[in-house]
């Protein structure tokens, strides 16, 4: 999961791709994938983790930011291990709720919410 995050924060779109399992795609290419706008994302929350043999389960938070706005991908996303090779097939979507102006800032630099990210 970190490793899909950090691709999606450096555009590495043929190694989302790859990770990504070829029944379960749906026509997503890196094309489609590129075309932006694209959000700054700013933060991840590994919340969970669970597996049981050859699939595996996270549920994650993935901060950021579009439009001035701060929101995130709450997801429990499934994956498959087929040949030494873990691959995302789904996820379901989760409704999020944003850190109060006092709770620590998501980006965790010791800072208030409201003094960093929810401004």
């Amino acid at each position: 999961m970190r490793s899909r995050y950090s691709a999606f924060c450096m555009h590495l779109w043929p190694y989302l791709i790859k990770t990504h399992h070829p029944q379960t795609r749906r026509g997503l290419t890196e094309k489609l994938l590129a075309q932006g706008p694209h959000p700054r994302w700013l933060a991840l929350d590994v919340l969970q983790i669970r597996q049981d043999g050859a699939h595996g389960q996270v549920t994650f938070k993935a901060w950021y930011q579009d439009g001035g706005k701060v929101n995130a991908i709450y997801e429990c996303s499934d994956f498959v291990n087929e040949d030494e090779q873990w691959f995302y097939t789904t996820g379901e979507q989760m409704r999020i709720t944003l850190p109060g102006g006092n709770e620590p800032c998501i980006c965790k630099n010791g800072k208030k919410f409201k003094q960093c990210c929810g401004r």
